[in-house]
């Protein structure tokens, strides 16, 4: 069992965590007792990310259906609110579970499908990122930043 009362554990091909009780992480993030002899674990499960907020990446994939599903460390299937191009303003939609996922790095950002990924608890599609991006000059300042460079490179040569 980790730090969090948890053990990663597999079973029939299928993996989860389960905690002290012995009760396991099922697909819909609920926690089963795992002694009924059922176990309808996940096809991967990652350790959990070094983040402030450290999630364990859970995928899984049948036939042509692929999820993936963050876990807090609460057993509790991380919901992400929907980030909109406005800064400071929040979308109401709610997801749980992404087509395709990547684990969390020590920064707490995940990329997925279409999506970025913030381990507290939001996402932003990439398109609003981009936009957000112009809105508040980033762009701008990496490429005065690029030109900058350019400039020192040619005066040391």
């Amino acid at each position: 069992f980790n730090q969090y009362g948890l053990a990663m554990v597999g079973k029939d091909g299928r993996v989860s965590w389960i905690n002290k009780n012995f009760h396991y992480v099922n697909l819909m993030g609920q926690m089963l007792d795992s002694k009924n002899g059922f176990f309808g674990g996940w096809t991967a499960v990652s350790d959990f990310s070094h983040s402030d907020e450290p999630l364990s990446c859970l995928d899984f994939s049948l036939r042509d259906v692929r999820k993936t599903s963050y876990l807090d460390t609460n057993c509790e299937i991380k919901k992400f609110a929907s980030y909109m191009s406005k800064v400071g303003k929040v979308s109401l939609m709610a997801k749980d579970t992404f087509k395709d996922g990547l684990e969390f790095n020590e920064d707490g950002y995940a990329l997925t499908d279409e999506y970025i990924l913030l381990s507290k608890g939001f996402y932003i599609n990439r398109h609003d990122f981009m936009k957000i991006c112009m809105e508040n000059g980033v762009f701008d300042v990496l490429y005065g930043n690029i030109e900058k460079s350019k400039s020192l490179v040619k005066k040391k040569v």
